[in-house]
């Protein structure tokens, strides 16, 4: 079964005599995240995040825009697998804009079958009742270990997504969701050993002694394990955050990489 969760991101200026469209789209990781590979293969259990500006929205008489949108996901064979409508919060704008950056998010089942999917999304504009279309195609692959539905935040509850930006001083937090993780043994029980670390620029790891995890004896039947790490702001520039996991049974390894920028406050 597939999920959806709507976000509105940002604002930006644009005439409003501009026809209602969808532009800039892009695939990216997480809400606020850093662009993703168009040719990316998702995992069965990822998220599929879609991010784009609609502009051409029609302000109000109080200088407020609101759209809604249907997304609809079909499979290689036109059979509709998930369908989901959701109005925009209302936007006031301080610049007299009439446009919006959002993201559409589409969650795979664990069980996903693979193949290639069709994401269709549907923006109306409530104000001029003006449509626009745009159709992104994905592609999910066969179950294996990975890491997968990553997000960073601002706050250490994940209830605030951020972008991958911060300043010295603060703490974000990442989060992501190991599967395909092998049981062994007796027992028929699972085990994951997990590091963190930053690289500089260079690709030089900066980290002294990575920050580890070990999680064992994880019952037959686990499909998934969230992991969260505070990602602590300490020292301007350019970074990647590298996150490794490795299978304790099968002694497979999945790593995800994100750029972290950290900026001096004024």
């Amino acid at each position: 079964m597939m999920t959806c969760i709507l976000c509105l991101l940002a604002l930006t200026p644009l005439p409003q005599s501009e026809a209602l469209r969808i532009y800039q789209a892009r695939p990216t990781l997480g809400l606020l995240g850093p662009a993703a590979s168009a040719s990316q293969v998702y995992l069965p259990g990822d998220t599929v995040t879609l991010t784009f500006d609609v502009a051409g929205l029609k302000l109000d008489s109080e200088g407020r825009c609101k759209f809604s949108m249907t997304v609809q996901v079909e499979d290689a064979q036109g059979k509709v697998c998930f369908v989901d409508s959701s109005d925009s919060p209302t936007v006031g704008s301080l610049q007299n804009v009439s446009r919006l950056r959002h993201a559409a998010q589409v969650t795979l089942a664990l069980d996903q079958p693979p193949g290639t999917y069709k994401m269709t999304l549907t923006v109306t504009d409530v104000q001029s009742k003006g449509k626009a279309t745009y159709t992104h195609t994905f592609t999910v692959g066969q179950p294996g270990f990975g890491l997968v539905r990553t997000q960073m935040y601002a706050d250490p509850n994940g209830r605030q997504p951020s972008g991958c930006t911060g300043v010295v001083g603060q703490t974000l937090s990442i989060s992501t969701v190991a599967v395909g993780f092998q049981f062994g043994g007796p027992s028929k029980e699972a085990g994951l050993s997990v590091e963190m670390m930053l690289q500089g620029e260079g690709g030089k790891t900066v980290t002294a002694k990575p920050v580890k995890a070990e999680f064992r004896n994880i019952p037959s039947g686990t499909s998934y394990l969230p992991l969260r790490f505070d990602v602590p702001l300490q020292e301007p520039g350019k970074y990647t955050l590298v996150i490794k996991a490795t299978d304790q049974v099968t002694s497979k390894t999945a790593t995800l990489t994100m750029p972290i920028r950290i900026v001096d406050g004024e």
